[in-house]
C-alpha cells in the first residue's frame, strides 16, 4: 500500500498487510509534529503515524 492509500483509509489499516488489527503505542512530539508508534498485531509490521496541527476550534 502506498502512503496516499494509507491516508485515504484514515490510518485504519496496516500499510503492509491490510489488516484492521492495529494498535497505537507511544506518542512523541516536537515543535511541528506528533508521532504515534503503530503496530499490526497480525503481521508485526511497525510504523509511525505523523500528525500536524492544522487548526483549532473554540469550545
Amino acid at each position: 500500500m502506498n502512503e496516499r492509500a494509507y491516508l485515504e483509509s484514515s490510518g485504519s489499516i496496516c500499510p503492509d498487510c491490510g489488516s484492521k488489527n492495529i494498535e497505537g503505542g507511544r506518542y512523541a512530539s516536537d515543535a511541528d509534529f506528533v508521532t504515534l508508534e503503530v503496530e499490526c498485531k497480525d503481521c508485526n509490521f511497525t510504523w509511525l503515524d505523523i500528525y500536524k496541527l492544522v487548526g483549532m476550534e473554540k469550545r
